[in-house]
């Protein structure tokens, strides 16, 4: 294959932006609009309980369907098909019928592609049993929750030493992941590379408001546990921070909404904090534009698409040391690190970033200039896939 020659793709994901304010999988999405005129796209993803209301454009949408239309409720929302199983178990029963349905759809539409890519862990496992009896090569993209799970469950450990075997190529996020990949399963360590998500040009356009005094920190992303939101209005409600002047944005919906609601009424500080519900992809970068610090206080992620949004916008990051960020965040350099869990400590960072407008512009500056020195932007990202893809396909004709 010349490398000039077309390629046809079949994305296979479990989340994707149905409506136009949904950010389920928008990564994805943004992904396959920067693909070159030579990768023919088609993304394979579950239908839902709304209606669809996207306009394709550059890709081909399908979506399959699993049960009357009401009852579509494994997917497209916060936290994924593990958050929709807490909210109710009877959605168990649906997950037969969710991954049949799958599987079969993926096999009909392997037929007219070179290359399946998929994304998450269950979803390189479909792919691979298609290409498997389809005949076509398989690369499959992990994100953070991919590896967490298959440290704390066999079961995820599992699926995750299948999706290995039947992958051709396996893509991480974070090069944490793909140290931790390759530590777990060396047998597989050849076939497993990282390949960051890339940052929409119009982050790395925004121009920040520089505010002196009563400083506006936002907190951006769904509203689960996980996340530790709790930490934040903790931190901003500490003796050190209690009597200051700021505001907390909190852009996202999850079940931890109502919680913190009810945390700040209790702290005495609803009326310094905003719930700003949903906000959609489109607004993203206009709100980072009135935002003075970030916030990301995790337990657990893989590369956040907040703080590499926040980065690219120059606006200075506070986040949890942990793997994915801390590759990201160079301590004072380009960025605030707390310990994980540590309320007083990134009250401590707030408070240094409160002090100083220099600090925060020098932080946020610097957070833009290594993004833009390491060329992370989506067309840079959908080049990189490109490349891998036509290898895939090489490799399937000398082997045929």
């Amino acid at each position: 294959m010349t490398g000039s020659s077309s390629v046809h793709v079949l994305h296979l994901t479990s989340s994707f932006p149905l409506q136009p304010s949904s950010i389920s999988g928008i990564f994805i999405y943004r992904l396959v609009r920067n693909f070159p005129g030579e990768v023919t796209t088609t993304v394979l993803t579950p239908d839902s309980s709304r209606v669809v209301d996207i306009s394709p454009g550059k890709f081909a949408l399908k979506t399959f369907r699993y049960a009357p239309k009401r009852w579509q409720v494994l997917a497209h929302e916060s936290g994924g098909l593990p958050a929709a199983f807490q909210r109710s178990r009877w959605n168990l029963l649906l997950v037969p019928f969710f991954f049949s349905s799958m599987l079969v759809h993926t096999l009909i539409l392997a037929k007219k592609s070179d290359v399946i890519h998929a994304h998450w862990t269950i979803n390189g496992v479909i792919a691979g049993l298609a290409g498997l009896l389809a005949g076509k090569p398989v690369l499959t993209s992990l994100r953070g929750e991919d590896v967490n799970r298959g440290a704390s469950s066999w079961i995820h450990r599992g699926l995750l030493s299948l999706c290995l075997r039947l992958s051709d190529v396996v893509t991480t996020v974070s090069i944490s992941m793909h140290r931790d990949i390759c530590a777990e399963f060396p047998v597989w360590s050849s076939k497993v590379f990282f390949v960051p998500n890339g940052i929409d040009d119009d982050f790395f356009s925004v121009q920040p408001v520089r505010r002196k005094e009563k400083p506006v920190v936002l907190v951006l992303g769904s509203l689960l546990s996980v996340k530790r939101v709790d930490l934040v209005v903790a931190a901003l409600c500490s003796r050190e921070l209690a009597n200051r002047d700021w505001v907390l944005l909190i852009a996202g919906e999850g079940p931890e909404k109502t919680k913190l609601q009810e945390m700040a009424r209790q702290k005495g500080v609803g009326e310094k904090i905003r719930f700003l519900g949903q906000v959609s992809p489109p607004e993203v970068a206009s709100l980072l534009s009135r935002t003075d610090i970030l916030v990301q206080a995790s337990e657990r992620e893989g590369r956040p698409n907040a703080v590499l949004e926040a980065m690219a916008a120059g606006i200075p990051v506070v986040a949890s040391d942990i793997d994915g960020i801390s590759e990201l965040i160079d301590h004072g350099i380009n960025g605030l690190l707390f310990p994980s869990g540590n309320a007083n400590r990134l009250a401590e960072q707030l408070g240094l970033l409160f002090d100083s407008c220099q600090l925060r512009e020098q932080l946020g500056l610097a957070g833009r200039t290594m993004l833009l020195d390491h060329n992370m932007t989506w067309t840079h990202c959908a080049g990189t896939y490109t490349a891998k893809y036509r290898q895939l396909v090489e490799k399937k004709v000398l082997e045929e």
